[in-house]
């Protein structure tokens, strides 16, 4: 049985009896099993690429080759041109690239683009008292 904390669904049992798998990087993965074959076979090329790819560039180009996506399908729906969309999967043009332009990338692959910003400190609180920051070793 899956606690809410790792799978949200409101307080109430979810219908698919999923389960959690841990990634090689320690993050937790919910499996539905809700899906077909096909798309199952295909989710876990793309979790696995997640778990082991290293930057946003080659993450894109894992999750394009999951999806069976040619970089010419992939402009098409996005419309990105090609050439831009292969220099941001080679990692040429990756720290060049707008924002929107990786936002019309990602949608185009089915996902959904997170920055996430994390302060290099972790800040508790005791029993009411002020917050208080302890920086990472």
């Amino acid at each position: 049985m899956i606690v809410d904390g790792e799978h949200n669904t409101m307080g109430e049992d979810c219908w698919c009896n999923p389960r959690v798998e841990v990634m090689q990087n320690g993050n937790k993965v919910i499996i539905h099993n809700d899906i077909e074959p096909q798309e199952a076979k295909e989710m876990s090329n793309i979790l696995l690429a997640i778990a082991s790819e290293t930057n946003t560039a080659s993450l894109l180009k894992a999750v394009r080759k999951s999806r069976k996506m040619s970089i010419l399908e992939v402009s098409e729906k996005s419309g990105v041109n090609r050439n831009t969309i292969r220099e941001i999967e080679n990692g040429n043009a990756i720290n060049k690239a707008r924002l929107n332009t990786l936002c019309s990338i990602a949608k185009a692959l089915k996902c959904e683009l997170r920055i996430e910003l994390k302060p290099y400190e972790m800040f508790t609180q005791e029993g009411g008292s002020e917050w208080q920051a302890t920086k990472y070793e």
